[in-house]
């Protein structure tokens, strides 16, 4: 690894088959890792293979990322990637969603991040039968208590419901995307993201309890 202008070039000896697979093994590798420093930093970090064209950096504050900071994110990145893929894999989307310029593929990512763990983790009841949004609060509750206690959005259960309609609304067609509503959804991306990252960010160490008691539950 070294620096480069505004960035990280970062050297990956990768075996396969054929120069594609080889590719494909770096850039997931490396991807895990950034996935997990992107949780770190909640920075937007942008991967490419070969295109070393990107946004150019315009602030005057650099974040320094530390040497045991990029072993660390690694080594939970494989670790991640090899024995909690779900939780890996929400990451990826929130990666994803700080990267992304579009605000409805933000805030779609953003969903898929927060839907990923709670599709899966949330407890088996009559209630989280009825769909995926009784699903998050059941995964909130089991993190951080009742409503009342949620971080970001306390006692407004209802943020995710909101939430849960625009992406279904854009990803199904059910909303006309013009500049109205594309401003309505800029204006709540921040606390969408807020609250995804407290998620997450939570999840990494609690979550993990919770996956292997429902690991266990679906086992016996």
């Amino acid at each position: 690894m070294r620096n480069v202008s505004d960035g990280v070039e970062i050297k990956v000896v990768a075996r396969a088959s054929d120069e594609q697979d080889a590719n494909d093994a770096a850039v997931f590798f490396v991807g895990q890792g950034l996935d997990v420093l992107t949780l770190g930093l909640n920075l937007p970090l942008h991967l490419s293979l070969f295109d070393y064209r990107h946004k150019k950096f315009t602030g005057h504050v650099k974040r320094i990322v530390t040497k045991e900071e990029w072993i660390d994110s690694f080594d939970h990145g494989r670790v991640y990637g090899a024995e909690r893929q779900v939780f890996s894999r929400s990451l990826s989307w929130y990666r994803k969603s700080l990267t992304s310029e579009d605000p409805i593929d933000r805030l779609i990512a953003l969903w898929s991040s927060l839907e990923g763990v709670c599709s899966v983790y949330h407890q088996k009841n009559e209630t989280t039968k009825k769909g995926i949004v009784n699903q998050v609060y059941n995964c909130f509750d089991q993190l951080w208590g009742s409503s009342d206690k949620w971080k970001v959005i306390p006692g407004r259960s209802e943020v995710v419901k909101e939430f849960h309609e625009y992406r279904n609304g854009i990803a199904h067609g059910f909303f006309h995307l013009d500049i109205e509503k594309i401003r309505e959804i800029v204006g709540r991306l921040l606390e969408y993201t807020s609250l995804t990252y407290s998620f997450l960010k939570d999840w990494e160490k609690k979550g993990f309890l919770i996956e292997v008691n429902s690991q266990q539950e679906d086992s016996g």
